[in-house]
């Protein structure tokens, strides 16, 4: 894993690295954010240095429209959701009459329900999709950026599918979602303490550093649902995900460095 350091751009790694003998091509597959104001030097260095070519934005629409993608020369954008508000327990007539980030927080369910629900119904054909977009995409040593608002919950579940069956161990993935912390906890201390100590509200405090942080039980989910639900990974893979051998195979040979 390397994190790529761009001014005002936090929470973005690329995933290629050795993970205890599973050997990830670099360049590939780069997780992360919504981009913030980008400069021509740093398109130059998504461009140049890590082969940027396509976007996939994991955002609901209202959210795209909202904040539109920073448009890179050169790129391929392409928009697959993972949910729509309404999936994740919140209408967008009520994110559109929030007066700000914090009355929309209220609204939100626990994070332990976003992440069961991401793993069932429609929003779990959705990740099919995007998680075989990204396996049939011919990237050609081109990588593929996949990204949501903070680069935390759907951009973290979907990281976590895709080491899943290129073989990274749990731990590793693990320590991949948690490292969303080093760029999250500023953030979630301003609002934690501004939210305790200005509106005296700690029970709505917790919980929304519960929101913006990222925490070892919610990507866990994960594997509590492939082993209750499933039995294995592989039963994961094809009953979920949709998956065939042949593609999982094409994706090990695509992304993976054999000694």
């Amino acid at each position: 894993m390397e994190v790529i350091k761009l001014r005002r751009n936090k929470n973005i790694r690329d995933l290629g690295g050795n993970y205890h003998g599973i050997k990830i091509k670099r360049n590939m597959l780069i997780r992360g954010r919504t981009f913030l104001d980008l400069t021509e030097a740093q398109m130059k260095i998504l461009l140049e240095k890590y082969h940027l070519r396509t976007i996939i934005d994991l955002r609901s629409i209202p959210e795209a429209m909202e904040k539109p993608e920073k448009v890179i020369p050169g790129t391929l954008y392409v928009h697959l959701p993972v949910f729509e508000e309404s999936k994740a327990g919140i209408t967008r007539e009520e994110a559109v009459k929030a007066q700000n980030a914090l009355d929309l927080y209220r609204k939100l369910p626990p994070m332990e329900a976003l992440y069961f629900d991401m793993l069932h119904g429609d929003s779990l054909n959705n990740l099919s999709k995007i998680v075989k977009y990204i396996i049939l995409k011919d990237v050609s040593e081109h990588s593929i950026y996949f990204h949501c608002s903070e680069g935390k919950d759907r951009t973290g579940l979907v990281a976590a599918i895709l080491m899943l069956i290129l073989g990274v161990d749990k731990k590793s993935i693990i320590d991949d979602y948690m490292y969303t912390n080093k760029a999250a906890r500023a953030k979630a201390f301003k609002y934690y303490m501004t939210i305790k100590y200005l509106k005296f509200d700690y029970k709505f405090a917790i919980k929304v550093g519960r929101l913006l942080l990222a925490k070892k039980e919610y990507i866990e989910i994960l594997f509590d649902v492939i082993k209750t639900e499933y039995g294995s990974d592989e039963a994961f893979f094809k009953n979920g995900l949709k998956l065939s051998d042949e593609e999982i195979n094409r994706f090990k040979d695509k992304m993976l460095i054999k000694d």
